[in-house]
């Protein structure tokens, strides 16, 4: 089975951030999204766990 993919919102709401805090964290940890699908950026579990370390700090 596929691993899911969150969208840059549902990856905010899983980290308890708002999508601008979000967006800076990506930028800084120079995350790149997954997958494109149209405009919207989807991110795999690695980028979720990267990201919850990262806030963790």
């Amino acid at each position: 089975m596929p691993e899911e993919l969150l969208s840059s919102g549902k990856l905010a709401e899983a980290v308890g951030l708002s999508p601008a805090k979000l967006k800076k964290i990506l930028a800084e940890l120079e995350i790149q999204p997954t997958q494109m699908k149209g405009i919207c950026a989807m991110y795999d579990g690695a980028a979720l766990k990267k990201v919850k370390a990262s806030i963790k700090k």
